[in-house]
Formats: structure tokens, sequence, C-alpha cells
């Protein structure tokens, strides 16, 4: 598990001061990310070993709005893994309150945009890290 810490941006908001829901995606992307690369897997080094490594579905749930410039935490943890896809589980915790849980499922792919299974290193960092 891991925990990013952000503060939303007064960009991210609509006209009545309220975070835009895409912005969301990008801070569980940024955890995500980040979580990788505490894990030891660099997304830049997978890329440029010929791996892509995309998101294959997305859910998310709304609890409670965010405001501009609020402190939150991002945490990510490995929900699901098996030899080709991989699953993240998310929550934003705002002032100790849950404001949104969510879900993302990746793979991996090669230069021809076709499945393959997950390296063994990378799964056996994975397994070390999943919850």
């Amino acid at each position: 598990m891991y925990t990013l810490k952000l503060k939303t941006r007064y960009s991210e908001t609509d006209q009545g001061g309220i975070v835009h829901n895409s912005a969301y995606i990008l801070y569980l992307e940024n955890a995500r990310i980040e979580f990788m690369q505490q894990m030891g897997v660099d997304i830049n080094a997978l890329e440029n070993e010929g791996f892509l490594v995309p998101v294959i579905s997305q859910s998310v749930k709304y609890l409670r709005p965010l405001k501009s410039l609020e402190e939150i935490s991002v945490t990510v943890k490995i929900e699901h893994l098996t030899n080709v896809r991989f699953v993240f589980s998310y929550e934003i915790i705002h002032d100790r309150v849950k404001v949104l849980e969510g879900q993302s499922e990746h793979c991996l792919l090669n230069k021809h945009f076709k499945p393959v299974r997950l390296p063994n290193n990378i799964k056996e960092v994975f397994l070390k890290n999943y919850q």
C-alpha cells in the first residue's frame, strides 16, 4: 500500500468551486505511478523496454466533493493480480473523511498492442506488495 499527499488546485475547479470529476482520475494516476516507482517498477523503463501499461477499465465512486486548495491523501494498493492483469484499488481521504473509492485494471502490451505475461521480476515485486 502507498499513500500520496496532494493539494487540490484552483485550476481543477468549476465555477462553483468544486473539483471537477476528471481531476480525481489524475490524482489516482499520480498515486499509481508513484506506488509503482516506490516498488521499483519504473513506468518509463517499461516503455523503453517496449511495454505499454494501459488502463483497461476504471471505476470511481464519488462520495463527497473536494474544493480548491484542500490537502488530500490518495491511497493505492494492489487489489488483484494474475499472470496478465493487475488491479489497483484507491481511496481519497480529506480531513479523515473518504471522498472517493475506485479501481483501475491494467495489463502489459507489447509493441504490437498484444497482451503479454507479466515478467517474473515485476510479478514478484507486485506479489510482495499484494494486499
